[in-house]
């Protein structure tokens, strides 16, 4: 049974909110009592939910974030923040132009920065709140096949992040919580490309067969979040694995 949280009376703001995890969340926030604020390039899906307000945003502009920050300022306190916002790509260091690593790292750490700053001021005034990052188990473990480098090295630049942002709101009533999901049952693992040597093409054909569903992912968030957990990991045993890693000395 998830455990409750009580968000009534306050804002839920969540980018990335058109499908899958991000969608997931808003309809789980709104069914907590907020009103959430939806943040997508199509928030069409998010919008059609009873007290969801979609608003359309790119996380790679900082006129859109601002729009996002003044809408939410309308609808009244903002309890949570969820940048959850990403896109995906796989293929080898060498083969990745440099190109699509700045797209990787324009969206997936800097549209979370842009995500979350503006509402820092209020948040931490207010004293009490939720930062959410949407990480990977990609930013905890190595992918063994190497061929993940670039979404691979931005989620782990989001958890260096999350890590920080929680040292500098110790003390605030602010909860910081980096989500690391594995590969998860949504249109996101299946819309990246695939970099090789002759260039990109679609992984519209990978399977997502054994993957988590949607709602597994946001039931473990939840109760992350009620406990005040930092890190919100879908894999098993990840402090033994991780404790393994540190002992190895080996990536």
């Amino acid at each position: 049974m998830v455990q409750q949280m009580d968000l009534d009376g306050q804002v839920a703001i969540v980018t990335g909110a058109g499908s899958g995890i991000g969608l997931g969340a808003a309809a789980a926030f709104r069914a907590r009592g907020a009103t959430v604020l939806a943040a997508d390039l199509d928030p069409t899906a998010a919008a059609e939910l009873d007290g969801v307000v979609g608003i359309e945003a790119d996380v790679r502009s900082d006129a859109d974030m601002a729009g996002v920050a003044d809408a939410a300022a309308d609808l009244g306190p903002v309890g949570v923040v969820m940048a959850n916002a990403g896109v995906a790509a796989g293929g080898r260091v060498e083969n990745v132009p440099i190109e699509e690593w700045q797209r990787l790292l324009d969206i997936n750490v800097l549209g979370v920065v842009r995500t979350i700053q503006p509402h820092l001021p209020a948040m931490r005034a207010r004293g009490a709140g939720h930062l959410i990052v949407t990480g990977s188990s990609a930013g905890l473990f190595t992918d063994p096949t190497g061929g993940n480098a670039a979404y691979a090295t931005t989620k782990a630049a989001l958890l260096g992040f999350a890590r920080n942002l929680a040292t500098q709101v110790d003390g605030d009533g602010l909860a910081v919580h980096y989500l690391a999901p594995r590969l998860t049952d949504t249109p996101f693992p299946v819309s990246a490309v695939a970099w090789g040597r002759s260039g990109a093409r679609a992984m519209s054909d990978r399977s997502v067969d054994g993957a988590d569903t949607v709602e597994q992912v946001i039931d473990a968030l939840l109760v992350g979040m009620v406990q005040g957990r930092f890190l919100i990991s879908l894999t098993d045993d990840t402090e033994d694995q991780l404790a393994a890693f540190a002992r190895s000395g080996q990536p």
